[in-house]
């Protein structure tokens, strides 16, 4: 699959991320390196290099994490159709997983099946009651619907345990003279009492740059 990327890639995306292969190509944690420069870039709003770059740590590395977020980057950039054969493996060997079943709901409804998608997301929903996205586009669906309790009662949920700008402006529409504020729900942090993890945790640099140089990102 990843041999298809290059060739529908901007080839400054494909040189961007072939610098932090050559980067990498000798660390011993090549593999995990070149996942985690995915992320940041994906987050960074590098799509296609790290789209690339998360397929080729699939390649090195095929555990279930960097295969579905190399599938959930393909849906997202547009590609469901090479990203659903690779999430249904994954479906079939960890069964009920909630991320897996709501990135399958998520890439069927952008090929247009409505009913297979929903199927998944409902599946998402069982599995984690507040799965942020499958509550999300559910609302989504419900709503284009006409069903405004059902929907608003979705979005509560994806609320539930990630607020975000879009989601409460939508939950303004819904709900109008009733809107009231959301409350974050924050889980409580749990330290070791035997290693006390904190007091390493302290130490670990806030970002990347101040640990190596804030001239590191010349040498990408």
């Amino acid at each position: 699959t990843n041999l298809s990327i290059p060739s529908v890639i901007k080839p400054e995306a494909r040189q961007m991320a072939d610098k932090i292969i050559e980067q990498f190509k000798n660390d011993p944690y090549y593999g995990y390196m070149i996942a985690s420069a995915a992320n940041g870039m994906w987050m960074m709003g590098y799509k296609e290099s790290a789209t690339y770059l998360m397929g080729k740590a699939a390649e090195a590395i095929p555990n279930a994490d960097h295969l579905n977020n190399f599938a959930s980057y393909l849906t997202m950039g547009g590609a469901a159709h090479i990203a659903i054969p690779i999430l249904e493996k994954l479906n079939s060997v960890h069964k009920n997983n909630s991320t897996i079943l709501n990135n399958l709901g998520q890439a069927w409804l952008q090929l247009g099946d409505e009913q297979k998608g929903e199927k998944y997301l409902d599946s998402a929903i069982r599995v984690y009651t507040y799965h942020p996205q499958a509550n999300y586009t559910k609302c989504l669906l419900l709503k284009a619907r006409g069903k405004k309790g059902e929907s608003i009662a979705a979005l509560h949920r994806s609320l539930k345990h990630s607020i975000t700008t879009p989601k409460t402006n939508l939950l303004k529409e819904l709900e109008a003279n009733e809107y009231k504020p959301v409350r974050f729900y924050a889980p409580r942090v749990y330290y070791s009492t035997t290693f006390n993890l904190h007091e390493y945790a302290a130490m670990v640099p806030k970002t990347y740059a101040t640990a190596l140089g804030s001239n590191i990102e010349l040498q990408w």
